[in-house]
């Protein structure tokens, strides 16, 4: 099985390089453009908390030099941080990220969205064969049973919700204040739906598609703001949430600067991977900027009903890892059976071939038809028997015995 995953996660990756080994949405086909100079078949998965690579006939050390040169980093200041897994191993992690089992939040449900337009991308730059398509098909299938059989994804409790939650430590009641999101994706949409919910006083949207962040404030009683409006909003909000697909910090601390002279106290959070917002902007007075490694500490996962449906969990992807490992000796021995009567039939063509040109210049047809089963005995039984002899010279006994089995040899 040549299949290879390796990757860099929140579990042992600092956020800082996170960020520079990042592949965003719109990076990411030229990523797999310059992939393919080292395999033809790869998957991408980058998240604000991963990123993955699995890929097929590729050795694990190759996708590590490839990462490093493409991001323009030593592979040195990679290797303490990254994970690398082979064959069977690399599908069960597969399993765990899609399903939400390896996730900051135990059972975040965006990760199988993400694993899917990361597949979906993939298979729009060719990327995805026959090797890799069966083991997504697998991977796919283990997450929707966790998903539908176990209550993993139940309670709403998401990197949003956590956001929302830590918006909340505030002396001033939410109800009471002005919150503006800067995004338009899913992860916006869910910060709008927790927060009116909680009872925000005031609701802003800024996003770069005008469209999507219209149809969000419709949806949440909130105001749409264009782009350029962004500093505008921002001096007037108490709280600031971003998560943007951005490759470039948004609010820089000349804008924070500008937009927050008054010093008024504010709570930023920054969702985005690589971040939105600049680092130094929490050095301004008033302002508590907090990033994705913050909100690690105030997840609230319910634990003892998502650690009793993860470890369910757990049970449902041994059997579906158990059900692919089959499912690819099946393949790989219908592969070799294949190529087995290829081989056979190609000699019995060719001796075949022989023997009707015999016949046709007037040879005896019992001759030929003897001479034709003799010589095809030969030439099939011949690299058996030469592996074989070699076998009885190396004291191979294992192989004598699968032998014997093979051809239900009884003596």
């Amino acid at each position: 099985m040549s299949l290879t995953l390796i990757g860099l996660s929140h579990h042992h990756t600092p956020i800082a390089l996170r960020e520079r080994v990042c592949i965003t949405t719109d990076q990411l086909p030229a990523a797999l453009q310059s992939l393919e100079e080292h395999t033809r078949q790869a998957v991408i998965l980058s998240t604000c908390n991963r990123t993955e690579i699995l890929a097929h006939g590729i050795c694990p050390q190759g996708l590590l030099h490839w990462l490093a040169a493409y991001k323009r980093l030593d592979t040195a200041q990679l290797e303490p941080h990254v994970y690398m897994h082979h064959a069977a191993v690399a599908v069960h992690h597969a399993m765990r990220v899609a399903s939400g089992l390896d996730s900051m939040v135990l059972g975040e449900p965006q990760i199988l969205g993400q694993f899917k337009t990361a597949l979906q991308t993939a298979r729009d730059h060719d990327m995805v064969k026959a090797e890799l398509d069966h083991t997504f098909r697998h991977i796919l299938s283990a997450a929707k049973a966790v998903r539908t059989q176990t209550s993993i994804g139940y309670c709403p409790v998401s990197v949003a919700f956590s956001a929302v939650r830590l918006a909340e430590q505030t002396q001033c009641p939410l109800a009471q204040q002005h919150a503006v999101l800067i995004g338009s994706g899913e992860t916006v949409e869910l910060l709008a739906k927790h927060l009116t919910t909680a009872g925000i006083g005031k609701l802003s949207v800024v996003g770069r598609n005008v469209e999507r962040g219209a149809a969000i404030a419709d949806d949440y009683q909130a105001h749409c703001h264009a782009w350029t409006e962004l500093s505008t909003v921002l001096a007037t909000a108490d709280i600031v949430i971003s998560a943007t697909a951005a490759s470039d910090v948004i609010i820089d601390l000349s804008l924070a600067q500008q937009a927050w002279v008054d010093g008024g106290q504010r709570r930023i959070i920054d969702l985005a991977m690589p971040r939105d917002i600049d680092p130094a902007v929490s050095t301004l007075p008033g302002i508590e900027l907090h990033c994705l490694d913050d909100i690690q500490k105030v997840i609230n996962t319910n634990t003892l009903q998502r650690t009793q449906a993860a470890m369910q969990a757990g049970e449902i992807l041994k059997a579906h890892l158990g059900q692919y490992i089959t499912s690819y000796q099946e393949r790989h021995a219908a592969d070799t059976i294949t190529a087995l009567r290829g081989q056979l039939q190609g000699i019995r063509d060719h001796e075949l071939s022989q023997s009707l040109q015999r016949i046709a210049a007037g040879e005896d047809p019992t001759d030929v038809l003897q001479s034709f089963a003799h010589s095809l005995t030969n030439k099939w039984l011949h690299q058996p028997s030469l592996q074989l002899k070699a076998a009885c010279t190396e004291g191979n006994t294992e192989l004598l015995e699968s032998a014997k089995q093979l051809f239900a040899i009884e003596h």
